[in-house]
């Protein structure tokens, strides 16, 4: 399947077909344009399920929020990886955030993202709320600097990528300077249906060991308890990023994808001086993908003034 395709497989959403497990069953496997795509059509279901179930949600944002709050501090930048559409960073945020925070979130879908912007824009505290940049990235390429972070999570994100748990949490440790807290489905401590229907959806699976690889130090494992599926019981790994990167927190945020070099905003786009590749902003979101630079090397250099008379 390619792009061209997008109407067709949107026409068999709107039908009621599955459509991670139709690409799924074509390719043999969850890949990135898969979930890319599956989760662009679904944009705008979070955020209706998460205004019809605001009281049984609230439950699990009020769960998430106590594991998380001792290891929050005033002044952190906190990164939500996998952010969908925002509905759990809002509801989160605001029963755990300390004051002056500073919140990054990105997610594959643009368009999720752009429901994200409109719900955490009704719903999250205005104090939250102005310190926050979403912005849309690959999960393998998360674009900053090393130790860019204080402290990342997840709810969910890394659930669909079987077999790219160790390259996702690569990346992870790397930006994280001083904790990592993974809010992810056990297939360990599932039931034997439970652990059926995460093979067949291509879920992730033994996270401890990839952890362990990865240079992480697993401190705690803990069970939700409000949870909405009991077939997908979610557990928050509670971890020390490894310290191959140090502890120190960067002064810089954003990187190249490719290059890992620094990126800076301007009015248009995020440019990297040393890349000389322009990365575009679309509707105020900024797109931080490989393959959506575009390469720019004269962009500081060339100004249409002098062309002028």
């Amino acid at each position: 399947m390619k792009y061209e395709d997008l109407s067709e497989l949107k026409k068999l959403y709107e039908d009621g077909v599955n459509i991670t497990t139709h690409l799924k069953e074509i390719n043999d496997s969850n890949s990135l344009y898969a979930i890319e795509v599956a989760y662009d059509l679904q944009a705008g279901s979070y955020t209706e399920v998460a205004l019809q179930n605001a009281e049984n949600l609230s439950l699990y944002f009020s769960n998430i929020a106590e594991i998380m709050a001792p290891h929050l501090k005033a002044g952190n930048r906190i990164l939500d990886y996998g952010t969908g559409e925002m509905t759990t960073l809002t509801g989160v945020a605001n029963k755990a955030y300390p004051s002056d925070t500073k919140t990054f979130c990105f997610d594959l879908s643009l368009s999720r993202i752009l429901w994200g912007k409109q719900y955490s824009g009704r719903f999250m505290k205005d104090e939250i709320r102005q310190d926050v940049c979403p912005f849309v990235a690959d999960l393998g390429d998360i674009p900053m600097q090393d130790n860019a972070m204080d402290v990342v999570w997840t709810s969910h994100a890394l659930e669909p990528n079987y077999r790219r748990e160790s390259l996702i949490l690569a990346e992870i440790f790397r930006v994280a300077a001083r904790k990592v807290i993974l809010f992810e489905p056990s297939y360990e401590a599932n039931t034997a249906e439970g652990r059926s229907r995460m093979e067949r959806l291509g879920y992730v699976r033994d996270l401890p060991t990839h952890i362990e690889q990865q240079g992480g130090t697993l401190s705690s494992v803990v069970r939700l308890e409000n949870i909405s599926n009991p077939l997908n019981p979610t557990h928050a790994y509670i971890i020390d990023p490894p310290e191959r990167y140090g502890r120190e927190r960067s002064d810089s945020v954003f990187a190249c994808p490719s290059s890992k070099t620094p990126l800076s905003r301007r009015e248009d786009c995020f440019y990297g001086e040393k890349s000389l590749l322009a990365y575009p902003i679309v509707a105020g979101v900024p797109i931080l993908r490989k393959n959506h630079a575009i390469i720019a090397s004269h962009y500081d250099s060339v100004s249409l003034s002098r062309f002028v008379t």
